[in-house]
């Protein structure tokens, strides 16, 4: 009986200390990203490199410097992943694979060296076109819409009353 209460208590404490845990992972999130392009709402658009969005403000670097922005501030944002990298890795490191196979199969007895030279060649040639190909195969995506970007979203309709019962009719535009 006596072990049950301690049991309990000690669930109690571990889902306590997760749900604490989550709470603090979950406000602190942020995304990252190898490169932004943001557009605040005066019009201005700054790219930078190594950038991470939260829930409060976009953080990137701009010409070797780190710039942060308020999202109040940010019309929007588009990012590219950074997938170059990732495919030069799997092409290069493929190609670095099988030509070692290669090597150590090595079935018309030729000399070793010159087997390892070429397969560190065709796994600098694999890596550049699989870095190449990543780039391709990364395009600017929106990650973030500000408020009111929709041309419809900016345009207002006044409705009010004079003190004659006349219906005033108003259209605005917000910039």
């Amino acid at each position: 009986m006596k072990t049950d209460k301690v049991l309990e208590t000690r669930i109690g404490k571990i889902i306590l200390t997760m749900v604490v845990f989550l709470a603090f992972t979950l406000s602190g999130y942020s995304q990252n990203f190898s490169k932004l392009k943001i557009t605040t709402k005066q019009g201005l658009t700054l790219t930078g490199k190594q950038g991470s969005i939260n829930n409060e403000a976009v953080l990137l670097s701009i010409d070797e410097q780190q710039k942060s922005y308020p999202l109040s501030d940010i019309q929007s944002i588009m990012a590219k992943k950074g997938s170059a990298g990732k495919w030069a890795l799997g092409f290069g490191g493929g190609c670095l694979a099988l030509c070692l196979v290669t090597t150590v199969m090595n079935p018309n007895g030729e000399n070793v060296g010159t087997l390892l030279l070429g397969s560190v060649i065709w796994t600098g040639i694999f890596a550049g076109l699989g870095g190449l190909l990543g780039m391709a195969m990364d395009p600017w995506t929106t990650v973030y819409f500000g408020q009111n970007t929709a041309f419809i979203n900016r345009i207002k309709l006044n409705l009010d009353a004079d003190d004659h019962g006349h219906v005033l009719v108003g259209l605005s535009y917000q910039f």
